[in-house]
């Protein structure tokens, strides 16, 4: 049995507190499946900067689900983007799903792409105090869950 974790903004994490949790994703094969079993009902989040807008859930990873995890050595981490010259301009691929129209029988998820417009220098003002934020200039629509990949 092998698990992941689901990743989200920490908002979205912080209006499902309480609530039983569960992701719909394509199956093997064709149609969707439910994820169950999730690992108790406790979101992680960012342990030692509270303005981080992430939050994560364990799952026990069903067999039916075509999902594809992403290895914590991929992701976009500040010393990784120095290492790789990853910078301003820079080409990213945005993927997600556009939940107003999420699909009845498979979920289709959009891409999109885009550029770092900014890295973070020092931290800014959010809703959650002050953050180290980049910007990712992408055309986008309201109601579209995202996951950003540098290119």
């Amino acid at each position: 049995m092998r698990c992941c974790y689901f990743i989200t903004a920490k908002h979205v994490a912080t209006d499902l507190q309480g609530r039983q949790v569960f992701f719909l994703v394509n199956a093997k094969g064709g149609g969707v499946v439910g994820v169950a079993g999730v690992v108790g009902e406790h979101w992680f989040l960012h342990p030692s900067d509270p303005s981080a807008d992430v939050a994560a859930i364990q799952i026990v990873m069903d067999s039916q689900a075509d999902i594809l995890a992403i290895a914590l050595e991929h992701f976009g981490l500040p010393e990784r983007l120095e290492r790789l010259h990853i910078g301003i301009g820079d080409e990213t691929i945005i993927s997600g799903l556009f939940t107003a129209v999420p699909g009845t029988t498979r979920n289709i998820p959009i891409v999109r792409h885009g550029n770092i417009a900014m890295m973070p220098g020092e931290q800014i003002q959010t809703d959650l105090g002050y953050a180290d934020a980049f910007l990712v200039e992408a055309r986008s629509i309201g109601g579209v869950e995202r996951v950003t990949r540098f290119r």
